[in-house]
């Protein structure tokens, strides 16, 4: 049994650990993200095992372990936020939702919308620092412009964009817990909240995944292919 609530983001006015140098890496690290999409340049299999055992082996399983002994070691790096402390750092769940958007979801989808996600969540983090309403409009024209830049429409692209800021604003929570008949009466349960990395790239890849299923022909098809350095790969 499961209770899942899709909330309103609230924004944390704590600093990144190590002042402006670490606000500055924890942006460039999350830019540096979005070159994740060079995964579909890759061929399909790899040294005989599929691509996505590689995926979720350096974008899953790596950085979970990373975060795993960080929180119980109580280890906070340069550019991490102070209630990362006790809690998986939102580089890692920009990863989970890298994984889930290249595994499931088609190229021409999930592409532009991690480039997307990565790009507009630090500019909409310093513009922030100024203005609200000019943050949200920043993250809507440099994601829009990453979709058009694919090869999406003008309106396409705007709806695209707005998604992205959509996901920005959302949080999930809720509490996993086993259903009562198994336990023969209710248990303690597991209660989780995402960070705004991981909707920001699932919640456009999720709401188009549902427009492409039934109007496919508004999509362009996808731009990146397995290249000649490693096609050779066994």
């Amino acid at each position: 049994m499961h209770h899942l609530l899709i909330l309103p983001m609230k924004r944390s006015s704590e600093g990144e650990v190590g002042g402006a140098v670490g606000r500055a890496l924890r942006r460039l690290s999350h830019l540096a993200l979005g070159a994740i999409i060079v995964v579909y340049l890759f061929p399909e299999r790899i040294y005989g095992l599929p691509r996505g055992f590689y995926i979720v082996l350096f974008f899953t399983i790596l950085p979970l372990t990373i975060e795993y002994f960080r929180i119980k070691r109580g280890v906070v790096f340069t550019g991490l936020r102070e209630h990362e402390k006790s809690r998986v750092a939102s580089y890692a769940w920009f990863c989970q939702g890298v994984v889930i958007s290249i595994l499931f979801f088609p190229q021409q989808i999930a592409a532009p919308a991690i480039v997307a996600a990565a790009a507009a969540d630090p500019l909409m983090g310093e513009v922030r620092r100024l203005s609200r309403g000019s943050a949200l409009l920043a993250g809507f024209l440099l994601s829009a412009a990453v979709f058009f830049l694919y090869g999406y429409s003008l309106p396409l692209s705007a709806l695209s964009g707005a998604l992205v800021v959509l996901g920005e604003l959302l949080e999930v929570r809720g509490v996993v817990r086993l259903r009562e008949e198994a336990l023969g009466g209710e248990g303690a349960g597991l209660p989780f909240k995402t960070d705004d990395d991981f909707t920001t790239v699932l919640v456009p890849v999720v709401l188009l995944a549902l427009l492409y299923h039934f109007l496919p022909n508004l999509f362009p098809g996808a731009l990146l292919k397995p290249s000649a350095p490693f096609t050779s790969l066994p």
